[in-house]
């Protein structure tokens, strides 16, 4: 007709359907990421808390120490002793609270470095998805059947 030559549009191979469920899964899976990190932040928030808390009981209790240490007037030598015990229990308590925030600060490294595998992961995994799409031309195989004898003139 006229000599012109009706070309069908090519259609791509993936439906918007399941391009929607695709990004939809990608996005559900950034955000599970995301609320595991939030929720481990906010769990290391408390555990955090909780060590300041203890702090401030150590610091009530080396004051109710100090206290003690000024009105000992009488035997000298036991109440040394007794001195020397409570500065011993105080450092073993120290000991404690930082051997506790250095596994706190291992857990958050652990926490954080693992998120960010995760997210580099789902980006690279997006990059991906979008790499397969362009590289490999939509509606390849509907060229065999459109291409050099794809129109029959009457």
């Amino acid at each position: 007709m006229n000599g012109v030559q009706y070309n069908k549009p090519i259609q791509s191979t993936f439906s918007t359907e399941s391009q929607r469920k695709t990004k939809h899964m990608t996005e559900r899976s950034f955000e599970d990421v995301v609320i595991h990190f939030c929720h481990a932040f906010k769990v290391l928030r408390v555990q955090v808390s909780e060590f300041q808390v203890d702090n401030k009981l150590l610091k009530v209790e080396l004051e109710d120490i100090k206290l003690h240490m000024s009105s000992l007037n009488e035997g000298k030598t036991n109440k040394m002793d007794d001195i020397v015990q409570m500065q011993a229990c105080i450092k073993s308590d120290l000991m404690d609270i930082q051997m506790n925030m250095l596994f706190l600060f291992e857990s958050v490294s652990t926490m954080i470095s693992s998120a960010m595998d995760e997210i580099i992961r789902w980006s690279d995994d997006r990059i991906s998805e979008r790499g397969v799409g362009q590289t490999e031309a939509p509606g390849v195989g509907d060229q065999e059947h459109h291409g050099a004898g794809g129109s029959d003139k009457a």
